[in-house]
């Protein structure tokens, strides 16, 4: 059996941390903490847990709760900008909080419009939004290349999701009790991330993170 290697930088160095009977990997070159992939639900349980999640479009607390991570990148981003959803879920939630401004807006999700970002032409995007999704990734590498390949020069990545307080704490967080939360950052992950994309980082403080291309 091969060794296991870190997801984000492929480090062998990784440390067994249990959150009880889930077991998760702590790279300590990146810090980035990952699920066993044999412990990760199938797409099918996977997909109702997500299904089972109170995301209400007549919601405006859950509008709100979107257009917060949006406003980190907002100032910068032109009418008319493309934006691709990036995670968006069943709801497609970013489209309809902002429906009344002139975004060209792609709902991207693995689950559930798996199909949408093959129409995204390469260089083609000014927004990545993710919120509360980047977690749920198995292969979050994959997404960040997605990312890269569609974003145009000094385009815009903004993101939501918490961030672990180390492999100690992690018994007690309450963010693992969820079975779909398989990838888990920090603060020097997402400096990994940017150094070797180089990307620009424009704002990080947990639970947001924002990057310019």
């Amino acid at each position: 059996m091969s060794k296991a290697s870190c997801e984000i930088c492929q480090s062998s160095q990784l440390r067994a941390v249990f959150k009880g009977e889930r077991e998760f990997l702590f790279c300590s070159n990146c810090e980035f903490m990952f699920l066993q992939p044999h412990q990760r639900l199938d797409l099918l349980n996977e997909k109702s847990r997500y299904l089972e999640h109170n995301n209400d479009l007549q919601d405006k607390r859950y509008l709100q709760y979107l257009l917060k991570t949006w406003e980190k990148v907002s100032e910068w981003v032109s009418p008319g900008s493309k934006v691709v959803d990036y995670g968006c879920g069943p709801t497609r939630g970013l489209e309809a909080a902002l429906r009344d401004q002139s975004f060209q807006i792609v709902s991207y999700d693995p689950v559930f419009f798996a199909e949408a970002l093959s129409f995204v032409k390469a260089q083609s995007v000014d927004v990545v939004f993710c919120s509360e999704a980047i977690e749920h990734a198995y292969q979050p590498l994959k997404a960040f290349d997605d990312w890269a390949r569609v974003l145009k020069s000094d385009g815009l990545i903004t993101l939501r999701t918490a961030f672990h307080p180390g492999p100690d704490p992690i018994k007690d967080w309450w963010y693992v009790d969820d079975p779909t939360h398989v990838s888990l950052f920090n603060q020097k992950t997402f400096e990994f991330v940017a150094e070797k994309f180089g990307w620009r980082i424009l704002h990080m403080h947990s639970p947001y993170v924002s990057f310019q291309v």
